[in-house]
């Protein structure tokens, strides 16, 4: 096994080569690629003054650059502190400030509305992803990769040293950072690919949740995935279907007009299920949180499903039904 996930890209790209490892709406990379632009975003970074051991902050939606970072940043032997893109500016500042980070890596948008908490953070330096024109002191993605050589030479990194703190939502006070060694994160990504049976010919294909505009809560996050989800027409999907497999098989010989007989679709929106955050909600008295009053009784109808619940998972649908069963008085 690998001693650092910082490995994974010069691994990949061993075996791989021109195989495509990424593809985003705005840009599609090979494993060479990705080790490449990994290894100039670790340059860079060292460049800037990062040590091993060093924080470095990753605030962002789902992006090439994301995964660039991400990547750069192990490799120049930081431990990364991914957050959550639902969290504001001044909850970034705490976790920020919390962990230690030197460097925050941010899209553009988020960058820029992190702006001011850099120095009470004891924020070195902000890095902003995309093209666009930055406000003096702030750094970019794109230019530094541009100055910096895409080899790297890692130095030693023992298995057990930390790799990330990933913080906490936050359900019972301020988020708090869980701290995950290599060898941690290397296991579980093993025994994934074991539990699910993947292999190098299979395609991850992941949907990103909607943006934050710097002033949004979880809540409407939540509320606005869930209106998407269903506003968004059937047409739309299925366009968005045939052009991504196309562009992930098209090259093999697949032809989405031909190839595909049907597109079912089923609009599960319970994983926008939302459940109470320190950050954002107050301490309810028992019986009188939104989904408590929500589940209300109307006549014989009981109602379970996830919101009843505030919560997404198996266990708590089960706990729905088995109190909507309880409420019953009598045979239906």
């Amino acid at each position: 096994m690998l001693d650092s996930i910082g490995r994974i890209p010069a691994e990949a790209a061993e075996r791989f080569g021109d195989k495509p490892a990424l593809i985003t709406p705005g840009r599609r990379l090979s494993f060479h690629e990705l080790n490449a632009l990994s290894s100039r975003c670790a340059n860079a970074l060292v460049g800037l003054g990062v040590k091993a051991g060093d924080r470095v902050t990753l605030y962002s939606g789902n992006s090439w650059e994301w995964i660039v970072a991400y990547y750069g940043a192990l490799k120049a032997g930081a431990v990364i502190n991914p957050i959550n893109v639902m969290l504001t500016p001044e909850e970034v500042g705490f976790v920020a400030r919390d962990c230690g980070a030197s460097v925050v890596l941010a899209s553009h948008e988020k960058a820029l509305s992190i702006e001011h908490i850099k120095d009470p953070s004891g924020v070195r330096e902000i890095i902003a992803f995309g093209d666009e024109v930055l406000p003096e002191g702030m750094l970019s993605f794109g230019d530094l990769l541009a100055k910096y050589p895409e080899e790297f030479e890692m130095g030693d990194i023992d298995s057990q040293s930390l790799s990330t703190i990933a913080y906490t939502s936050g359900t019972t006070g301020h988020p708090k950072g869980a701290c995950l060694s290599h060898r941690n994160v290397l296991l579980n990504v093993a025994m994934t690919v074991l539990m699910h049976e993947r292999s190098s010919s299979d395609w991850m294909i992941h949907a990103p949740a909607p943006p934050n505009n710097g002033e949004q809560t979880a809540r409407d996050l939540y509320r606005l995935g869930r209106h998407r989800l269903y506003a968004t027409p059937f047409a739309s999907y299925e366009a968005e279907i045939e052009k991504q497999l196309d562009a992930m098989f098209g090259a093999h010989g697949f032809d989405a007009d031909r190839d595909i007989e049907a597109i079912t679709m089923n609009r599960w929106a319970h994983g926008y299920s939302y459940g109470r955050l320190q950050l954002y909600d107050p301490d309810w008295e028992e019986g009188q949180a939104p989904h408590e009053l929500g589940r209300a009784s109307f006549g014989r109808i009981h109602i379970a499903n996830s919101d009843s619940e505030a919560s997404a998972y198996l266990h708590s649908a089960i706990d729905a039904a088995a109190r909507a069963v309880g409420e019953l008085d009598g045979p239906s």
